[in-house]
């Protein structure tokens, strides 16, 4: 695989760069240049990209726990000390905090404000396991996008109707409903309300047997897409494909985006979405929602490039290995389209070798693989990765067991 990081930065720039080179890194090649340390025409394509970013983020207001405040280092702003959410920090990023503390550090008297934001980097870093080490991670905290992700793995997989998870999921789902506003659902409740959170919320609690309103996710619609957050330069298709998925599970007219998302399709393969660098896990996402539409040819395409990418030993990887956390996204992908009904020659067979495979991948599945998420930087959110590898493991072994009457309701594909 080649990472966002890691590929040209020189003439037309992919959708899918971290915010930290979008937006961080381009103040600093501008410094480079103005000293002379670097040629101005290598990286002037990421210059002219910060600086366009900049502009057209310089015409909305900053509010704390908003995207704007999470790259409040790239963005040159004064020092506000009203920027603190209520995380303690600076927009759920440890390194906007620590870049405004130190600007706060030129105080004459340390603030009230300044120990609420020191105490966060100390809480930040508590999270990495160790608060000794000072390893913090790139966003925190994010307990709203674990808590909906880890039930939306549970839901998709059919484990929520087995009696032991249900009764432990009870009290989640209680959480998650209550958190759920008119507005949304964000990463945590001092955040901005997000578009995929959202989404991914409101399809949960439908294959949960909950009433929702669907409509909760029209304030994210763009044109035929759907937006993660406010003043988004590239839309993101993981995003649109969650809302979707939720719009399918309401019953709600999906044609629009269904067409939106087959249109972007490329050699049978969704990718550079803006949250995650694997074309797996783009793939797997779109089509768990695009199984439900009228869009048969793309997602036949979808299936078959997934079975053709299968490596020998059954697992799926981007950067020529299989990964755990890849496989375990093609494997409830491809069980959801098997179970809305897309038999596809070979599919079976490779949903059994793949679960062999993640059969032996316990042992490895909670030590750090590649880092495929997208953020400022490329991360993992390690507690979400591993449920839906526990979850793609645990739906095989148990599927006897597992009713899903949800998917009785769609057409059945020949």
């Amino acid at each position: 695989m080649v990472r966002p990081a890691a590929r040209s930065l020189v003439g037309h720039l992919p959708d899918d760069i971290p915010v930290g080179i979008e937006l961080l890194l381009p103040p600093l090649i501008e410094q480079a240049i103005a000293e002379q340390l670097i040629a101005p025409r290598p990286l002037s394509s990421l210059a002219q990209l910060g600086a366009h970013r900049r502009r057209l983020l310089a015409q909305y207001p900053i509010q704390p726990g908003s995207p704007l405040s999470h790259s409040w280092e790239g963005l040159g702003l004064a020092h506000d000390p009203q920027l603190l959410d209520g995380s303690g920090g600076i927009g759920h990023s440890p390194t906007a905090t620590a870049a405004w503390l130190h600007a706060d550090g030129s105080l004459p008297v340390e603030t009230a404000q300044h120990r609420r934001a020191a105490a966060y980097l100390r809480r930040a870093a508590a999270a990495t396991g160790d608060p000794h080490t000072g390893l913090v991670p790139t966003v925190w905290p994010i307990d709203g996008f674990e808590l909906v992700w880890v039930l939306y793995a549970l839901a998709l997989s059919g484990l929520l109707n087995h009696p032991v998870v249900a009764d432990l999921a009870a009290p989640h789902l209680t959480t998650l409903r209550a958190r759920l506003t008119p507005d949304g659902i964000g990463m945590s409740p001092y955040f901005t309300k997000d578009g995929d959170i959202t989404a991914t919320s409101l399809a949960t609690l439908l294959m949960a047997g909950n009433p929702v309103d669907i409509h909760i996710i029209d304030q994210f619609a763009q044109a035929d897409h759907y937006r993660t957050y406010p003043y988004e330069l590239q839309p993101s298709l993981t995003t649109t494909a969650h809302a979707l998925h939720a719009r399918a599970l309401a019953g709600a007219d999906i044609t629009r985006t269904a067409r939106f998302l087959s249109s972007q399709q490329v050699n049978g393969r969704w990718t550079q979405d803006k949250w995650h660098s694997s074309w797996l896990y783009t793939t797997s996402a779109v089509l768990t929602a695009l199984v439900h539409s009228d869009e048969h040819a793309a997602c036949r395409a979808g299936i078959a490039t997934l079975l053709a990418t299968q490596h020998p030993n059954g697992g799926w990887g981007t950067n020529h290995h299989a990964t755990a956390a890849e496989t375990a996204y093609v494997q409830l992908a491809l069980r959801h389209a098997l179970g809305v009904g897309y038999h596809v020659n070979g599919l079976t067979a490779a949903l059994n070798r793949s679960w062999r495979w993640l059969n032996t991948q316990w042992e490895h599945a909670a030590s750090a693989g590649p880092h495929l998420w997208i953020g400022k930087e490329l991360y993992t959110p390690y507690r979400v990765d591993q449920a839906f590898f526990a979850t793609a493991v645990l739906a095989e072994e148990l599927a006897d067991e597992l009713q899903v009457p949800q998917l009785s309701r769609y057409r059945r594909v020949g």
